[in-house]
């Protein structure tokens, strides 16, 4: 049966999808209290109250405002030299009486618009809600990094906007309707035996513009054997996985990462249709807005896959951990010094409740043998900033993608932590921007020689020449390639 598919992302019928999956997940997934961490009745410092009946849109302050209802988050691109409406230390008083919708950006206006149709009364931008400008907007920075964990957490709904690249472009787009609609084939499938007679009888619908009808004279010309196994198939193309969204220019951003990773639903606005997620793993698009099939629901779902709300022990919750840091430092950050750590900050807290101990420019103490087994990704050109963001034995002195060779095993650790002195931006938050760190450990050295291979400039090979293993050369993946482009007589220290 033909679907009646609205040409358009930003239409109201669309909207009301969202609506019914929003509501089937509150009475039948319980998402909300998926994670264990989440604070019944907490709001953030600021919202956007978003109006309903008349009213316009407003900022409301939880400490003086009397707040009812959930809040959705929103994430979106802030794009190169964003120059659009924000909140500042001139204009708060007067965006507590009126928010300008025809100043707002698109995007925002889209997410104002979607919070409106799904009956959530307030929504979180940041570029509306942590202050941009004026002689407090860094201490007002600080406070929402420190509490960033709790905003996404804590919301109904998380807000995705895949499919643009800045504010201006807006969530909703036009679109090709036939393009969503269902299409089926009838198609022999040789080799197996389980398929029933009676699909035989079935009959596409002659009244669907994009479905194959089947011929009835090919039929004729099959043998018996091959006729039982004609089976009706559907016709998906590349955009129906949820893993096509990684092109999109929100899944290369760094902040959205641990967005997503947190909040317990998402709506996501693609390029020409809309998806949700919820904590429950259950990924839905216009295409298939009732289920999805077998191997379409893969992608950005992966980050479910090691949840909050679950006590980990031993070596899952190592891997669970270098798993979301080779995540994130593969996506870009426009303020890579400022941010690095901090973009991190929130799926860091969490994860503490796993390690527990003291938290060292982006590696937990307890597992510092084991963190300090990162290494930038090989072949690649690899300059270390010049302006200092942590201390070099640290995954976050680099801006390139690191990985980390753990095994599920039970490692024999050589080396041991001394002492650790790390000084913070902000004394409390130790999960934040770093002034300076040092570390002491104890344990085995070998003294050896860096041999760089032949290569062009930006590729080459770097050996370590070890005297007290008979001259044997040992491959060495190092954290700034251009530092060991010359010998260098180095000590490499035995951790594991």
């Amino acid at each position: 049966m033909r679907r009646d598919i609205p040409d358009h992302t930003g239409h109201e019928a669309v909207a009301q999808l969202a609506k019914e999956w929003h509501e089937e997940c509150k009475a039948s997934h319980a998402c909300g209290d998926f994670y264990q961490h989440r604070q019944a009745g907490w709001y953030p410092k600021r919202l956007v109250h978003v109006g309903q009946d008349g009213q316009s849109p407003r900022l409301v302050l939880r400490d003086e405002d009397d707040l009812h209802g959930p809040y959705a988050t929103l994430s979106h691109c802030w794009g190169e030299n964003p120059e659009f409406f924000m909140l500042n230390a001139g204009n708060l008083e007067d965006l507590r009486k009126e928010l300008p919708l025809e100043r707002l950006a698109a995007s925002f206006r889209d997410a104002i618009l979607t919070c409106q149709r799904l009956q959530i009364p307030y929504v979180w931008i940041d570029s509306l809600c942590i202050l941009q400008a004026g002689s407090t907007s860094q201490s007002d920075w600080l406070f929402h990094a420190n509490e960033m964990h709790k905003v996404y957490l804590n919301c109904e709904l998380n807000i995705a906007i895949d499919v643009s690249a800045n504010p201006y472009e807006g969530a909703f787009r036009q679109r090709n309707p036939r393009i969503l609609q269902d299409c089926f084939i009838w198609t022999p499938f040789h080799g197996y035996s389980d398929f029933p007679q009676e699909s035989l009888e079935r009959e596409p619908d002659a009244e669907s513009e994009n479905k194959a009808l089947f011929d009835p004279q090919n039929r004729e010309r099959l043998s018996p054997s091959e006729t039982a196994h004609i089976n009706l198939c559907a016709i998906f193309t590349a955009e129906d996985f949820s893993w096509s969204r990684m092109s999109l220019p929100l899944s290369r951003r760094a902040w959205v990462f641990q967005e997503a990773l947190l909040s317990p639903r998402i709506l996501r606005f693609g390029s020409d249709r809309i998806w949700w997620q919820c904590a429950k793993r259950t990924t839905l698009s216009e295409c298939m807005p009732d289920s999805v099939a077998n191997g379409t629901g893969h992608g950005f779902d992966c980050l479910y896959q090691s949840s909050f709300n679950i006590e980990r022990r031993g070596s899952n919750t190592l891997i669970s951990y270098f798993e979301y840091l080779m995540i994130y430092t593969e996506r870009e950050l426009s303020h890579p010094k400022e941010d690095k750590l901090v973009a991190f900050a929130a799926i860091a807290r969490l994860c503490a409740a796993w390690f527990g101990g003291d938290y060292c420019a982006g590696i937990f103490r307890d597992i510092m043998p084991w963190g300090l087994l990162w290494h930038s990704q090989l072949y690649t050109s690899t300059i270390r900033p010049d302006s200092y963001r942590a201390p070099s034995w640290s995954w976050a002195s680099l801006d390139n993608r690191v990985f980390i060779n753990f095994h599920d095993r039970e490692p024999n650790i050589l080396a041991h932590v001394i002492d650790i002195s790390v000084q913070l931006v902000d004394t409390t938050d130790p999960f934040g921007q770093v002034k300076s760190a040092a570390l002491t450990l104890q344990g085995p050295f070998i003294s050896s020689q860096a041999l760089v291979g032949k290569g062009s400039t930006k590729h080459f090979t770097t050996f370590l020449e070890v005297s007290t293993l008979l001259d044997e050369k040992i491959s060495l993946e190092p954290d700034d390639y251009y530092s060991r482009r010359s010998q260098n007589s180095i000590l490499t220290t035995i951790l594991v």
